[in-house]
């Protein structure tokens, strides 16, 4: 038996990152493999799924999902150590039911995916109960035949300098969602639509990119989807909205679908996200596959962009920066803007090789 454990496992939300690189690789492997997903009965906000909780509820091919919303700590310990023994892919660190419990009373092997959470920006936010549950990590890890699975290079540094370097790292990258190129909206000089697609709050920099926009003399449209993880954050985004000036326009379009993703990639011309940091950045690669050039940080997989006509990469601490990869689209004939969708739409395309990458996670399962 093969399980995954992640407290938000609901592809009708928006949860971020970690919950499509898991929606993604059931999709590719529950062919091979029995699959079973423990997490919670509840929406990342809070809010009641519409799920019978405490039972297995079949979710896709060998895939079954237990949806806990068991309050009993003892019971909960009692559900997973009574779980037959398999392979446990524990996703994400910072949760103390479907991270620490299913890492220390599982029985098997234990895989550990921090998703991106032992990034140096992820880890100055509620830093006192990071330490916690990196403590009992390190602990554990050391006791138990732990191996750790990172999605990129980086991920693999920061595990060995929060684990130690004698810990055991396979490297997989994500399964990407790759988009059909999409027609571009027609690209007048002087214009621009922008999209964010993402969690709201500080990792992702919407008020600096809110900030950037007052500087600009362009006429710019900036549409921003995602639900809101930081409503004091928010205030602030929203603070900002009333000081733009009337050449730039602001709509919040709340949460989508997954699958409303391409519907809303249309809309825009380039897509805008410069992260304090990204594992892998999930909706940078949907843009990209799309014919969506891009405006992001050097903190993400996805590099030397200008170089291949894809995007710009910019300082994310720099209003000025990402001012000035938003005029340098903005006042981009159409022509030109052609070549450079194009460009992000085969840079991404080449990024993967699926076939590979999915005999990399059998194998991994299968040891």
């Amino acid at each position: 038996m093969f399980y995954i454990a992640y407290p938000w496992f609901s592809p009708s939300y928006l949860a971020g990152g970690p919950t499509q690189s898991l929606l993604h690789l059931v999709q590719q492997i529950n062919q091979e493999i029995d699959i079973t997903v423990l997490c919670s009965a509840k929406e990342i906000d809070g809010t009641n799924l519409a799920v019978e909780p405490n039972q297995f509820t079949p979710f896709s091919t060998n895939t079954r999902i237990w949806y806990s919303g068991q309050s009993n700590i003892i019971a909960w310990c009692r559900f997973i150590n009574k779980q037959p023994a398999g392979i446990w892919y524990i996703n994400g660190i910072y949760s103390l039911r479907f991270a620490l419990l299913p890492l220390w009373l599982g029985k098997g092997k234990k895989i550990i995916c921090p998703r991106g959470m032992l990034d140096t920006g992820s880890l100055h936010q509620k830093k006192r109960k990071k330490q916690f549950f990196l403590y009992f990590f390190q602990w554990i890890a050391k006791r138990r035949k732990v191996l750790f699975h990172a999605t990129s290079a980086v991920e693999a540094k920061n595990i060995e300098r929060i684990m130690g370097r004698d810990v055991a790292i396979k490297l997989i990258p994500n399964f990407p969602k790759l988009l059909l190129p999409l027609e571009v909206p027609q690209k007048k000089l002087g214009q621009l639509t922008l999209i964010s697609i993402a969690l709201i709050g500080p990792m992702k920099n919407h008020l600096l990119v809110l900030q950037a926009l007052e500087k600009c003399s362009s006429q710019i449209e900036y549409l921003i989807y995602g639900p809101i993880a930081d409503p004091a954050y928010w205030n602030e985004c929203l603070q900002q909205m009333s000081r733009l000036p009337p050449n730039i326009r602001v709509q919040y379009r709340g949460v989508i679908h997954p699958d409303q993703i391409s519907t809303a990639l249309s809309d825009a011309q380039v897509y805008i996200q410069p992260s304090n940091s990204e594992n892998f950045g999930h909706s940078l690669v949907e843009a990209m596959s799309a014919g969506r050039p891009i405006i992001t940080s050097n903190h993400t997989p996805w590099n030397n962009l200008e170089q291949a006509k894809a995007g710009m990469n910019v300082d994310h601490t720099s209003m000025a920066s990402i001012r000035a990869a938003i005029d340098y689209f903005a006042l981009m004939d159409e022509q030109s803007f052609q070549g450079w969708s194009n460009g992000a739409h085969e840079y991404a395309y080449r990024a993967f090789d699926i076939a590979s990458i999915k005999n990399d996670y059998l194998a991994l399962f299968h040891h």
